[in-house]
C-alpha cells in the first residue's frame, strides 16, 4: 500500500505524509509533556522528586543498596569523564561524528533537500530539523523521568518480580 501511494503519489505524497505525522506526533508528545509537568508541579518539583523516587521495596529490603537509585547527575548533560556511565568526551567526539553522518551523509535528509524548492528552503528544512532534533529530550525524556518520580513503585522498581506483587 505505500509502495504504491509513493508510486503514484511521487515524492510530493511522502513529503505531505511525513508532515502530516510529524505534526500528529509532536502535538500529542507536547501534550503529554506539558500535562506532565502540570501534574508533577513544575520543573524545581521534578528535579526533587525524581531524586527522591526509590521504590518501597528497595529502601525496605535493600537499604544500603545502589541499583535503581536516581544517580547525583542525573540532570548533568556533560557528566564526569573518568567515572561515569556516559562521559562528556564520549559524548562530545561520539555525537560530533555521528551529527556528521546525519546531516552530511544521511540519504533521507539528503533527498529532501535535494527535493526542497530552492536553496532557502533547502537551508530552512535542515535547521527546522536540527531543532526537532532537541525536542525528544523535552518530549520523551522528561516524561519518563516524570512517570518515574510520580510512580517509583511501579516505574522504578528494579527486580520484575517486586514490581508484581
Amino acid at each position: 500500500l505505500a509502495a504504491v501511494y509513493t508510486v503514484t503519489g511521487g515524492l510530493a505524497a511522502v513529503i505531505y505524509t511525513d508532515t502530516a505525522q510529524t505534526v500528529i506526533l509532536v502535538i500529542g508528545c507536547f501534550t503529554l509533556m506539558i500535562l506532565a509537568f502540570i501534574e508533577i508541579g513544575g520543573f524545581t518539583s521534578f528535579v526533587n522528586k525524581y531524586m527522591a523516587s526509590i521504590p518501597d521495596y528497595t529502601m525496605q529490603n535493600y537499604p544500603n543498596y545502589t541499583c535503581g537509585i536516581p544517580r547525583a547527575d542525573s540532570f548533568h548533560l556533560l557528566r564526569d569523564p573518568v567515572n561515569s556511565d556516559f562521559p562528556w568526551p564520549g559524548t562530545v567526539l561520539g555525537m560530533t561524528i555521528n551529527s556528521i553522518w546525519y546531516w552530511c551523509a544521511y540519504q533521507v535528509i539528503i533527498q529532501r533537500c535535494l527535493a526542497a524548492k530552492n536553496m532557502c528552503h533547502a537551508k530552512a528544512g535542515a535547521i527546522m530539523c536540527s531543532y526537532m532534533k532537541i525536542l525528544p529530550m523535552f518530549l520523551m525524556i522528561f516524561p519518563g523521568m516524570i512517570s518515574r518520580a510520580l510512580y517509583p513503585n511501579e516505574v522504578a522498581c528494579q527486580t520484575p518480580d517486586s514490581c508484581r506483587e
